[in-house]
């Protein structure tokens, strides 16, 4: 059920930190279904991703757009600076 909290309101600390102490998920209730996300993913390959993606991302995406020519990351690679590339590790290996 939505919420709606307003920082004018006399109440809105208490009711604030109310709201973050709430227990929404369990880990169990994670852990589940992200393992049930991999097991799709296993047995089904780039179809079940692109499913998760649109059903979770909100972004439809096909198996023929998630990949790359070494050209492409090339060309990427030429339009970060170096520090980016540095924090994501690419070159080290």
């Amino acid at each position: 059920m939505p919420k709606r909290l307003d920082f004018c309101d006399s109440g809105f600390e208490g009711q604030f930190s109310a709201f973050l102490s709430e227990k929404r998920e369990t880990k169990t209730d994670v852990n589940d279904g992200a393992a049930a996300i991999l097991n799709d993913v296993r047995s089904r390959g780039d179809l079940a991703v692109c499913e998760a993606t649109a059903k979770y991302d909100r972004f439809n995406i096909s198996p023929d757009k998630m990949s790359f020519s070494p050209d492409e990351i090339a060309q990427a690679q030429a339009q970060c600076d170096p520090e980016t590339l540095q924090a994501f590790g690419v070159g080290r290996c």
